[in-house]
């Protein structure tokens, strides 16, 4: 709200149509596509309408798959259906770039008071104050913009009973909590309030002007101002001017609004900043015979709204969920994709035995981050220790020489087939599995063309298995401007992939508690698991619940599962949906005898089957697919799962972002061996990925 506000509101001033923002980094290799519209939303609703997705990356190689993920690339397993999400947000900043925003509120921004304060340590608090004063005004429903005093004092006047700033216009101008305010300021706003217009203010009277003793003309804002409470705005505002609509029902405040005025109407934002909850909103124009449409910026589909008896129109509103309403020509001219209908009461039909066939469609695979080292061709070895820690202890303790890693694999049951998947193979001067030579003659990769693979399966064998590599070692040095200096030898783990299980042989209590689940506004998630070891296995071919414990912990692709259900009889008025209550991916496609159904990617998560159902048995298909965060980590920091993801939490160390809550180790590396590590664990914490309940199919007359 801060930032979007702030730089849309200076575009508004000087008639900027284009507002650029970068958007998504540090939010994890398992951000799901509802993550990013529901980001997306909260900018349009400020006005931006130019986004910068961080990050796509040319390749993982090396220190890249950490920084600040994720990789909105053609890495992540959801690529082939992005285009469903940016099809989403290019409608957003359509519609944020249609028109002109028109905010007759301002608010003056308190920067100068924040210089003073963050002297004296209450910087923080007094940030934390504005924001709520600008989340309690988007629950108003009014446009407003922020204005900056130095701004003000190049470009304000006063004209027609309206406060100036260049090219905007206000009917009214708020003041939030400050400590000091410019006479400029104040004199222009003496004049706005002889004019006609109406000052207010929040949260008590500055006490500088300019940052002195002033009473005098702090008197003369005393006189001018009138003190009101945050709550109280809505009503202050609608009663100095009617607003061109109004939001009633529970839950309203959580709906945010974005107004735009368009040729001969109005375009209107309206987003559920909630991720819990569903809320059924009544929307009232001050003119209720203008035409209005509903537009889903989800498939494009446009609504003919109904109004109710009172002449308002009531929509329901599922969590992060966007309606568009347009009124005017562009609902007159509009073609209809349907009426919108709100969700009614639903009959349970059948509730599906969470039993499932199941089959990955994309390769498994075995993370190998642990290793032995040595230094000395292979005389004595370390214990086993993460790769990462070695080439980070190394950074501080130079090394430059030969060096031997010692990877580890256990095999119950030899698989169908299988390759070693490495980073840069061509750096390694030797590398062998079980005392056999492996060369590199292939020219495939797994999932990024830096990660090569080569086939390996007549070299595995049963029991342990050892993949020894051999090359010459140099440390990086961080603080160097020369590339190939500052990151060295980037050693990283290895793969095995192919076709197999890798069954959990050790494992610890899930982890409920996690660094996420402390947001309490994001949608509660299942536990995160805890393993500690595992053994490469035959596949089964029957799931229920989270497959990451029945064969697939470190697993990125779509899995499909089928089943089949019985229906008695169809009645000819009524629709058929299949809810999923919980479950753990980004992405569901539904698949009813053979037609397929539009991808389901945000709430509400269900589709509606109706053409594709039959008296009797049905064949049902489910494919779910998920991100690269169970591949790619972070696997081994005791928060477990986050919002807020670089390069320290897949390392343990005290840098940003793990200063939120724990400072974590400088030498997280060595407090490893101490036994007493602040944020790093051996153990793997890897997020569900399945059908966690049983679907249920729901008849709607």
């Amino acid at each position: 709200v801060y930032c979007g506000t702030g730089a849309c509101s200076v575009a508004n001033q000087y008639e900027i149509s284009r507002r650029l923002s970068e958007l998504f980094g540090i939010s994890g290799h398992n951000m799901s596509f509802e993550d990013r519209m529901w980001i997306t939303a909260w900018h349009t609703i400020m006005g931006l309408n130019s986004m910068c997705p961080h990050l796509y990356l040319y390749s993982m190689k090396g220190a890249r798959k950490r920084d600040f993920p994720p990789t909105i690339s053609h890495h992540q397993p959801y690529w082939r259906h992005n285009k469903l999400f940016e099809e989403y947000s290019a409608r957003l900043c359509y519609f944020a770039t249609a028109g002109k925003n028109t905010p007759e509120i301002c608010i003056i921004h308190p920067l100068e008071s924040r210089y003073i304060e963050y002297m004296q340590g209450i910087a923080d608090s007094q940030d934390k104050k504005f924001e709520q004063l600008l989340e309690r005004m988007m629950s108003t429903h009014r446009n407003f913009d922020i204005g900056d005093e130095q701004i003000i004092s190049e470009t304000g006047t006063v004209k027609n009973g309206k406060f100036i700033i260049n090219k905007a216009a206000y009917r009214t101008v708020l003041l939030p909590e400050m400590l000091t305010i410019r006479k400029s300021t104040v004199e222009l706003l003496n004049e706005f309030n002889q004019s006609g217009g109406t000052v207010l203010l929040c949260g008590g009277f500055p006490s500088f002007i300019d940052g002195e003793d002033n009473p005098e003309v702090l008197s003369i804002l005393k006189d001018i101002a009138t003190e009101v409470d945050e709550s109280s705005l809505r009503e202050i505002f609608n009663e100095n001017d009617p607003p061109l609509f109004s939001l009633s029902g529970q839950g309203n405040e959580q709906i945010w609004s974005h107004l735009r005025t368009v040729s001969n109407g109005n375009l209107l934002q309206l987003s559920n900043t909630s991720r819990l909850k569903s809320y059924q909103i009544h929307i009232r124009f001050a003119n209720m015979n203008v035409p209005t449409a509903l537009w889903n910026p989800v498939n494009g589909d446009c609504l003919k709204l109904e109004s109710d008896p009172d002449g308002s129109y009531s929509i329901e509103f599922a969590p992060a969920q966007t309606w568009i309403l347009s009124t005017g020509n562009s609902a007159k001219n509009a073609v209809y994709t349907g009426t919108y209908v709100l969700p009614k009461n639903a009959e349970t039909l059948i509730s599906l035995n969470n039993l499932f066939e199941g089959r990955r469609l994309n390769p498994n695979a075995i993370v190998l981050d642990f290793a032995n080292f040595s230094i000395d061709n292979g005389k004595t070895w370390t214990d086993p220790e993460p790769v990462l820690a070695f080439y980070e202890r190394s950074a501080q303790r130079p090394y430059k020489g030969p060096l031997m890693l010692k990877f580890e694999v256990q095999v119950d049951e030899l698989p169908e087939n299988c390759s070693l998947v490495m980073e840069q193979p061509e750096m390694y001067t030797t590398i062998q599995l079980n005392g056999k030579e492996v060369k590199y003659t292939e020219t495939g990769f797994y999932i990024d063309a830096a990660f090569k693979t080569q086939s390996v399966l007549p070299l595995l064998k049963k029991g342990k298995n050892e993949i020894i590599l051999s090359l010459d070692y140099l440390s990086p040095v961080i603080t160097s401007a020369n590339a190939r200096e500052r990151y060295g030898t980037e050693i990283e783990s290895i793969y095995l992939t192919g076709d197999f299980a890798v069954s959990v042989t050790s494992a610890e209590k899930p982890l409920a508690e996690t660094w996420r689940s402390i947001r309490k506004e994001l949608p509660p998630k299942a536990p995160v698991n805890r393993f500690k070891s595992f053994v490469l296995n035959q596949e089964k071919n029957v799931f229920s619940g989270d497959i990451t414990t029945q064969g697939y912990p470190f697993y990125a692709g779509s899995f499909e599962f089928s089943a089949d259900f019985d229906i008695a009889s169809l009645e000819n008025m009524a629709r058929y949906k299949i809810i999923f209550p919980e479950f753990e991916a980004i992405l569901i496609e539904v698949n009813v005898n053979g037609t397929d159904f539009p991808v389901i990617f945000s709430n509400p998560w269900e589709s509606d089957i109706t053409e594709a159902l039959l008296t009797g048995k049905n064949q049902l298909r489910i494919t779910l697919t998920n991100g690269l965060r169970n591949l790619l980590g972070p696997h081994h920091h005791t928060g477990g799962e986050f919002t807020e993801v670089g390069p320290a939490t897949f390392h343990g160390d005290a840098g940003w972002p793990n200063t939120n809550i724990k400072a974590g180790d400088w030498d997280w590396y060595d407090a490893r061996l101490s036994g007493n590590p602040v944020l790093w664990r051996d153990t793997y914490h890897t997020i569900p990925f399945g059908i966690l309940d049983s679907p249920v199919i729901q008849k709607v007359k």
